[in-house]
């Protein structure tokens, strides 16, 4: 056998490979500039769907004041208007006799109380 020495490729060989390096290195900071950017870009909308979150918040608990003190408001007068209703009622009925009364009994009892009878208990008024 005969001891030939391989041969060994020149360096125009290698170019290709040069190449494809040159080209993974350019592109792998490309890839993190893209990278870096996408980052900064997700952190600003962050920030700013955060910035939405907490004005949304500020302006539902503003709503709900306002609807809660309307609420008050609209029951404050509701309940002076029973109020208001019972006294003149109330008044209607000063200084009579205990038989004109005792007539007035039953209607004014269905009239508190007719929701919360049974159905056998509620006389016709």
């Amino acid at each position: 056998m005969s001891a030939e020495a391989p041969a060994t490729p020149g360096d125009e060989g290698l170019e290709p490979i040069r190449r494809v390096k040159t080209l993974e290195t350019e592109n792998a900071g490309k890839l993190e500039e893209i990278r870096a950017r996408s980052r900064s870009e997700i952190d600003g909308i962050t920030r700013e769907a955060e910035g939405a979150v907490a004005a949304s918040r500020t302006a539902g608990e503003a709503a709900r004041d306002r609807a809660i003190a309307e609420a008050r408001s609209t029951a404050d007068r509701e309940a002076e208007a029973i109020l208001a209703e019972g006294r003149t009622k109330a008044a209607a009925i000063r200084g009579r006799t205990p038989a004109e009364l005792a007539a007035l009994k039953e209607p004014v009892l269905s009239a508190v109380l007719g929701e919360f009878r049974a159905k056998g208990k509620r006389p016709e008024a």
